[in-house]
């Protein structure tokens, strides 16, 4: 997740002032949280969905314009 925060700030995709071991951390608790069927029974949510959904979460808090713009280019391709 480091790397992926470090090259997507170096492309210009992800804002550069997010503390990069904040966002990491939080973002794997966030993974491992959408896991949790008690919190999102698969009754409820197909794992897609939710991976979709906190991924989307996830980039929409972090991104530059750039990157939201590439974003929503790649949910359309979907």
């Amino acid at each position: 997740m480091l790397n992926n925060l470090k090259k997507g700030i170096e492309i210009g995709l992800y804002r550069d002032d997010i503390d990069l071991e904040f966002t990491s951390r939080i973002y794997f608790n966030g993974m491992v949280g959408i896991k949790n069927i008690e919190l999102f029974p698969l009754t409820d949510y197909s794992m897609n969905t939710l991976m979709n959904h906190y991924l989307e979460y996830h980039i929409k808090r972090n991104c530059t314009e750039k990157g939201v713009q590439e974003l929503e280019k790649q949910l359309i391709q979907k």
